[in-house]
């Protein structure tokens, strides 16, 4: 059978301390069998294929095993993007720490850290043009690292930056990193805002990192609607979405247990239905360089 060959050929490699060549055989063959499936059958050769040689091999990877754990009973926890930013920097040698640099610097990952990057440039432009006015709101906000990268969120204190999130041991962690920088923390499912429990209204700039990936697109296109009524004129709405068929989707799904929810451009403007095109002033979509998250920004008129 062709799956049973290629986590063969992977964990031959492995035993022969070639990991690049094991890991790319993982990553290619898994994407591939995903591809050529049905959901319900891929289900469940995920199942059967993690009980391979070459699969747990991969799990003295911490970062995967991190994964596969949910030690906070959910998936893409905080802690886990720390890995990918390097806050945590474990001490490995031999064949874990290829494994580990492999996996923290595959595709996905450093799409993850391109959109670090391009949070922390669009913070800075709205304080640029807002000044201490500013009023910035981050949804589902994990530790908010992408702070770490302005350079002006130490110099221009804003009227409000507030970071919700439903883990209290994220907020306990922006709290102590940011809370210095005069940003606020809430705890909040995002339920509250989905229903219309809350408002945070005016707003200059609403952003949503990693969310939406987890996201129905009943509920993903509430959310979006009501985060840009909180706006004000000219604000800013930032959502990202992973893309579908991303090289890493089968490691991640199969080794990580991690599942996402994946859009296309298309897909991403149809969570703007319901909104009014007479209240929408521009609409940008852009990608990282790989290819692998799509970014919809959304101004108010």
């Amino acid at each position: 059978m062709q799956t049973e060959t290629f986590l063969e050929e992977a964990d031959r490699y492995f035993n022969a301390g070639d990991c690049i060549s094991a890991m790319r055989t993982i990553n290619s063959g898994l994407a591939s069998v995903r591809s050529a499936m049905h959901d319900e059958e891929w289900k469940d050769f995920v199942v059967t294929a993690r009980e391979h040689p070459a699969l747990k091999t991969t799990r003295l990877c911490p970062f995967t095993s991190h994964a596969a754990r949910r030690p906070y009973g959910y998936p893409g926890d905080a802690a886990l993007i720390d890995y990918i930013y390097g806050y945590v920097k474990p001490e490995l040698d031999k064949l874990p720490r290829s494994i580990y640099a492999h996996t923290v610097g595959a595709a996905a990952p450093r799409a993850v850290r391109f959109r670090r990057h391009l949070l922390a440039n669009l913070i800075d432009r709205v304080l640029h043009e807002q000044g201490t006015g500013a009023s910035i709101l981050a949804v589902a906000c994990g530790h908010l690292r992408e702070l770490d990268l302005s350079r002006l969120i130490s110099q221009i204190r804003p009227q409000r930056f507030l970071a919700l999130d439903q883990d209290e041991n994220s907020l306990a962690e922006v709290d102590k990193c940011f809370a210095p920088f005069g940003v606020s923390t809430e705890l909040r499912r995002i339920k509250d805002i989905v229903v219309g429990k809350v408002s945070y209204k005016p707003l200059d700039l609403a952003y949503a990192a990693g969310l939406y990936d987890y996201l129905d697109n009943e509920t993903a296109q509430m959310l979006t609607r009501n985060l840009f009524n909180m706006l004000g004129p000219g604000g800013t709405l930032h959502i990202a979405n992973f893309l579908p068929g991303i090289e890493d989707v089968g490691f991640m799904e199969v080794a990580m247990d991690w599942w996402l929810i994946y859009r296309d451009e298309k897909q991403m403007l149809a969570l703007l239905e319901g909104i009014p095109d007479t209240a929408i002033g521009s609409v940008r979509q852009y990608r990282d360089p790989d290819n692998n998250i799509t970014f919809l920004e959304v101004q108010r008129q």
